[in-house]
Formats: C-alpha cells, sequence, structure tokens
C-alpha cells in the first residue's frame, strides 16, 4: 500500500503527539504535517501538499475549526476529513457531516479509536491511490 499524507489541525500537543506516533507507528504514511491554529491551517492549505487524511479539532482555542470547512473542500477536495471534539452533541455532529467529514471522533482519543478509523477508511484510501 502506498503511503498517505496526513494534515492534523489540532491545538493540544499532547493529542498531536498520540497521533504522530499512532500514524507512524503503523507505518501507513510518510508525512503529517501540523497547524496549530486557524491560521496556520490556512497557509497550510494553500502549499501545493495533496493530503489524504485530515484530522479537524472543531475547537482550536477560541477559534471553531467548523470555519475551515469550505477550504478544505475547495483546496483539498479529495481528503478524507474527520472532526474530533471533546464535545460530541448533535449540532456539531450534523455540522461535522455537512461540512464533508467522513466520522466524527470524540476526545479524548485514543489508539483504538484511531486503528477504528483507518479499518474504516481503508477502502477510500486504496481507491484514491489508484486514480493517483
Amino acid at each position: 500500500m502506498q503511503l498517505i499524507n496526513i494534515l492534523v489541525i489540532e491545538d493540544d500537543p499532547a493529542d498531536r503527539a498520540l497521533i504522530e506516533a499512532f500514524f507512524l507507528g503503523e507505518r501507513i504514511c510518510n508525512r503529517v504535517d501540523y497547524a496549530e491554529d486557524i491560521e496556520h491551517a490556512r497557509s497550510m492549505l494553500q502549499q501545493a501538499v495533496e493530503y489524504h487524511l485530515i484530522l479537524l479539532d472543531v475547537h482550536l482555542g477560541p477559534a471553531s475549526g467548523f470555519d475551515l470547512l469550505p477550504l478544505l473542500k475547495r483546496c483539498q477536495s479529495r481528503a478524507e476529513l474527520v472532526c474530533m471534539s471533546s464535545s460530541a452533541d448533535a449540532d456539531a455532529l450534523f455540522v461535522a457531516r455537512n461540512g464533508g467529514a467522513a466520522f466524527f471522533i470524540a476526545k479524548p482519543l485514543n489508539i483504538e479509536g484511531l486503528r477504528h478509523i483507518i479499518g474504516r477508511l481503508e477502502h477510500f484510501w486504496l481507491g484514491v491511490m489508484a486514480t493517483a
């Protein structure tokens, strides 16, 4: 399987470390980039990197990760989007789903939850890699 590029938009250093350890440990990605806030994420999305997976924290300090959804759809339309939040209320799930998220992960993050998401996305990635 070809390795994938991942963008993690997350302001919590502990969650970033867990995500990095998981993806690099599973050897399914060759690149994990990070954005700690909305402005950094906007800057990264303007680069020429094609991401296969984007993990988006919906609460980035005082800002909402949901504000990035239109830009994500425009700049990274082939990427699978996974929203993450410590509050998985019905409104947040609705906004995430309507914004193009394939999954919504409740925090705190754990390895088994990430492994489950990867298993569910595997068929999608195989199709993306075949057309790349």
